[in-house]
């Protein structure tokens, strides 16, 4: 079983910290533009800030079916 610190290393330790959900969701707009790939704002239950990173595969799923379905 892994201990709660190495646990927090994982999730929390070398992500970006942001104040708010604000900046947060600024950055992930951007990284999102420039890599092709789809990111997202989310607040850390262990530091209580604000990191980025990839939505969960049901989401992503529900996304991509939104793009598939589209009529432009």
């Amino acid at each position: 079983m892994a201990s709660l610190r190495g646990v927090r290393r994982r999730v929390c330790g070398k992500k970006v910290k942001y104040e708010t959900a604000a900046e947060a969701k600024t950055d992930a707009k951007l990284v999102s533009s420039k890599t092709g790939e789809w990111f997202r704002a989310y607040p850390c239950s262990w530091c209580g800030q604000y990191h980025i990173g990839h939505p969960p595969g049901d989401i992503r799923k529900r996304m991509r079916e939104r793009l598939v379905g589209r009529t432009d």
